[in-house]
């Protein structure tokens, strides 16, 4: 009997403890998980999601129990975006064998369409109903009330707006066509306008700066021609005032004008003699140019004498040269005999 007692007892026992140990809390409420305040959406169905850890023997084979792995599978299940109108359950359960703490989400599915809400502007306050006399029925009231009135009227404004028709297009929208197109044309003209003058503008800029170039050359020419000359005369003046020295007078005995040919160091140039200075032998060479070969570049300068004539005798200058032998006479043929 004691034994059979003491059983009863812990089955009792564990039977309490078992139901006290598996419990369901209410653990949050909540309108959405995003806002979706001026967004558009469409709800595509109830869904619930669960999220648990999980233990044999206290050894845990589920890990996660958080609220966002629930939200997740709940959304997974609809294909939604979000949630609305949610309800988040925390349930807990203490056994000897096992136990399991899980956290579980009921709501409905929304998926955003991508487009703004629409606004609804708010509508005008109504006014307060004026008190009616006592001997005033009630249909009666109704229809005085002034809130029966306006929405009488807002109704009739509906179904006008409504049932009006289409408006046709009034020949006044023709008639601005054409303003549009002559100014289309005023303005094409005055940018071709605007673009011919901007032309022009630069060909006379570009003319300007031509003309400018041009000047400047000119300038610089005749500076540079106004110091050759100035060189030329100072030159000049120096070659009066300086004589030749006597080691180079011998490169001097000819008259201005004489052909001569001077052999220089490195080249033989031909001309006629003009002059000896202080510093060299001016030329006038074949090309008509006037040049002084500097004295100490001269080996020589020999007079060009032209060759003689046959009756002339040949001149002390040009040395004769040697006579050609004579031309062997031919042999004549002999006479053939005259044939008897």
């Amino acid at each position: 009997m004691i034994s059979s007692t003491v059983t009863k007892r812990f089955v009792l026992a564990t039977i309490v403890f078992v139901a006290l140990a598996g419990c369901t809390f209410p653990h949050m409420l909540a309108t959405s998980t995003t806002p979706v305040e001026g967004k558009a959406y469409q709800e595509t169905g109830k869904t619930w999601g669960k999220a648990c850890i999980k233990s044999i023997l206290f050894v845990p084979f589920s890990f996660d129990a958080s609220l966002q792995t629930a939200l997740k599978n709940a959304r997974e299940k609809v294909n939604a975006d979000a949630l609305i109108n949610v309800v988040v359950d925390s349930e807990q359960l203490w056994a000897l064998f096992y136990n399991h703490v899980c956290t579980t989400v009921h709501g409905t599915g929304i998926r955003f369409t991508g487009q703004k809400a629409p606004f609804l502007e708010p509508g005008p306050a109504t006014p307060e109903v004026p008190k009616q006399p006592a001997g005033v029925s009630a249909s009666e009231r109704e229809e005085v009330s002034p809130t029966v009135v306006a929405a009488k009227a807002a109704t009739e404004s509906v179904v006008k707006t409504k049932k009006a028709p289409p408006t046709k297009k009034t020949p006044v929208v023709a008639k601005k066509k054409q303003p549009v197109k002559a100014e289309k044309k005023t303005s094409r003209k005055a940018k071709v306008a605007k673009a011919g003058k901007r032309a022009k503008a630069r060909r006379e800029a570009e003319k300007k700066r031509l003309a400018e170039r041009k000047a400047a050359e000119r300038e610089k020419k005749e500076k540079a021609e106004k110091e050759r000359q100035l060189a030329l005369a100072k030159r000049k003046a120096e070659e009066k005032a300086r004589p030749v020295p006597e080691q180079f007078r011998i490169f001097c005995k000819y008259a201005k004008g004489d052909p001569v040919k001077v052999e220089t160091k490195g080249a033989v140039i031909d001309g006629r003699f003009l002059k000896c200075v202080y510093f060299g032998v001016r030329l006038k060479k074949k090309d008509g140019q006037e040049g002084v070969i500097p004295f100490e570049e001269i080996w020589t300068v020999r007079k060009v004498v032209a060759p003689a004539k046959k009756d002339e005798k040949a001149t002390e200058d040009t040395p004769a040269g040697p006579k050609s032998p004579a031309r062997p006479k031919t042999p004549t043929k002999p006479a053939k005999p005259a044939r008897p």
